[in-house]
């Protein structure tokens, strides 16, 4: 009889469920609220599938964000067993991945496109508080289109999918978490200060320069935010001091567990290499560091900037005189025929277009400056000062603009202001190169979406004040499709299947010509080195102790110049000499960009002078560029 009952209550309840009225209100609800949602799913399908396991380069950067992870997952302790001068988050979280699903690159790059669309949807939700629906649509759009799945040079380590460190894309996911609570302390006062420092407190185990910029960014919304309401400064203080100890958990709770592998000072220096590194005059010289902050060359830097802000600017001036010359009922037709033929014609004459992105510091500081007057001249009298309450926070609609007067108007510019702090902030690496590509993708991201969101729907609302129909998002958005399609017709030229890497499906990946000869020396490892043997990839290479399962042996896993500057060639060779790894890789890396010639020549000579006197050669190929030396007999603890 119970079992009668049952079935028929889930009868009922599946008749429930299919009844039209049920199914009705929730494809409102889907077509009101989550059909942005399932569009940015679709225009990541193209991007993600075209460059799915392509492009990674098997030296530079990405081993080690496999290595690292997988070593740990082993048993390893990080900053002790393996030398690290990141914040400990990302290793100890992809870690957790291959302990649950398996250490291999699959589960990594999908554990990646999880952050990647957690990110997306934050993100769209973020601006809805700072924009109309469609600018925040538009703008997100970047994410699947230009900065997820991009490889847009020969190396396809600078996306979510496949970061260099993931320190950056777990770091802004955090970063914006932190700005996203940040915005709630008008409705629930302390309680958001608190939880915006407890993400905030999480970055600071990420990258400096993510932890800077969320930083900057939480500060000015608290203090922004509490101008703009008239909080008394007693409840600002306190709420900023609120947000200081939640930033102090994640921290501390990272010294606590690295104490129990470490004596406490190694611990707190192992907590704090990035800001030690960071602070590091000589590895700020490094030609490559300067030229990613466009230092290196200051003049064309500046020139190039100017040409950035005049090509812009003629735009926003073409799209004025339209909006006062041009009736209303043609303008904006015009203004699309002519985004569309302006785009074109760039596009046939070659036209470099990430020029125009060399301006987004200027234009973002402009913003910046332009929120706080707006809210510091709307705020409020000092006998209307509000206490911890506040408004909800409403996403903006496309019908009216509150950034204009009153307290619910005012907030909104807080949150602008803040939102445009933290996207300049985070430009600081490449202030005076400013792009979407390398660093840029997580770098430039949060300028890069303000310049959209700038161009469809702030500056419009400028025009509308004053009683004019703008037609500044009907020029712009062509061209903002142009653009974007010239980005996608970049990266197809560095799509590259001609080399097959990897001993397994779960570890495969497809790169270019180039890594043949890293084929072969995987080819050589697994042939001759012993499964509970050690080989060590100099000066960078560690893609393939992975790869092999081989361990490296060392604390030491990458000599590249800003890691020899930082931990000292000195303490790197006695660890070398200590561990006395059973092989070494000799591996060829073009060193120009950082102003060195090559391992052995004019940096790690004395390193290269030991292993010539400990390791004799088992292998070449590649016309002696590539090396595979194996410890001497006569020497077997390599010292």
């Amino acid at each position: 009889m119970s079992t009668a009952v049952c079935r028929r209550s889930l009868l009922d309840r599946f008749a429930a469920a299919l009844d039209g009225a049920a199914v009705a209100r929730g494809v409102r609800r889907f077509v009101s609220t989550g059909w942005p949602y399932a569009l940015l799913a679709v225009l990541a399908v193209y991007p993600a599938t075209r460059s799915w396991r392509t492009g990674l380069d098997p030296l530079v950067d990405f081993g080690r964000e496999l290595y690292v992870p997988w070593r740990l997952a082993a048993g390893d302790v990080l900053y002790r067993d393996v030398a690290y001068f990141n914040g400990p988050l990302s290793p100890y979280l992809n870690a957790t991945w291959f302990k649950l699903f398996g250490a291999n690159l699959t589960t990594l790059m999908v554990a990646n496109l999880a952050v990647l669309a957690i990110t997306t949807a934050l993100l769209f939700r973020m601006l809805q508080h700072i924009t109309t629906r469609g600018a925040a649509l538009a703008a997100t759009a970047l994410m699947p289109l230009l900065f997820g799945f991009g490889n847009y040079g020969t190396i396809a380590n600078y996306n979510f999918i496949t970061p260099y460190s993931h320190e950056l894309t777990h770091g802004l996911l955090l970063a914006l978490l932190a700005l996203a609570s940040s915005w709630e302390v008008t409705q629930r006062g302390g309680r958001a200060a608190l939880v915006a420092g407890l993400f905030l407190g999480a970055t600071l185990l990420t990258k400096p320069e993510i932890a800077v910029a969320a930083a900057a960014g939480v500060g000015t919304s608290v203090v922004a935010l509490g101008v703009a309401e008239g909080t008394a400064t007693v409840v600002v203080i306190r709420r900023l001091t609120l947000a200081a100890t939640g930033t102090l958990v994640a921290p501390l709770i990272a010294l606590v567990l690295m104490t129990s592998a470490m004596p406490l000072p190694e611990a707190f220096e192992a907590c704090t290499a990035a800001w030690r590194m960071a602070a590091m005059a000589e590895i700020r010289q490094l030609d490559f560091y300067r030229e990613c902050v466009g230092t290196l060359d200051l003049g064309m830097s500046l020139r190039k900037i100017f040409i950035s802000l005049a090509q812009v600017a003629g735009v926003i001036a073409v799209a004025e005189v339209l909006d006062r010359r041009v009736p209303s009922d043609r303008r904006r037709w015009l203004a699309l025929l002519l985004g569309l033929l302006g785009g074109f014609y760039l596009i046939v004459h070659g036209y470099y277009w990430p020029i125009v992105e060399r301006g987004l510091p200027v234009w973002v500081a402009a913003l910046v400056c332009w929120w706080a007057w707006r809210v510091w001249v709307n705020r409020p009298a000092q006998g209307d000062a509000q206490g911890e309450s506040g408004l909800t926070l409403d996403p903006v609609r496309p019908q009216r603009d509150p950034a204009l007067r009153g307290r619910g108007g005012n907030l909104l510019n807080a949150r602008r202001l803040a939102w445009c702090v933290f996207a300049l902030a985070l430009l600081g690496k490449i202030a005076l190169f400013s792009r979407v590509m390398h660093y840029g993708f997580v770098l430039a991201l949060p300028a890069a979406i303000t310049g959209v969101v700038a161009a469809i729907d702030w500056l419009p609302r400028r025009a509308w004040v004053r009683r004019r129909r703008a037609t500044l998002p009907w020029l712009f958005l062509p061209l903002l499709a142009i653009y974007l399609f010239a980005y996608q017709v970049q990266q197809a030229r560095h799509i590259h299947r001609d080399v097959q890497l990897g001993l397994t499906v779960e570890d495969r990946f497809d790169s270019d010509v180039n890594a043949a000869a890293a084929g072969e020396a995987l080819a050589e490892i697994v042939s001759r080195v012993a499964p509970d043997e050690t080989v060590t990839v100099l000066p960078e290479g560690v893609m393939l102790d992975y790869l092999a399962r081989r361990s490296a042996g060392t604390k030491y896993i990458t000599w590249m110049p800003p890691e020899v500057l930082f931990f000292g060639e000195a303490a790197m060779l006695a660890d070398l000499a200590a561990s006395a790894p059973n092989w070494i890789v000799l591996a060829p890396r073009n060193l120009g960009e950082y102003g060195y010639r090559a391992f052995g020549d004019d940096y790690c000579v004395q390193a290269a002078q030991w292993i010539a006197a400990h390791y004799e050669t088992a292998a070449a190929w590649d016309d002696g560029r590539w090396r595979l030396m194996r410890r001497r007999a006569s020497d077997p603890r390599g010292s």
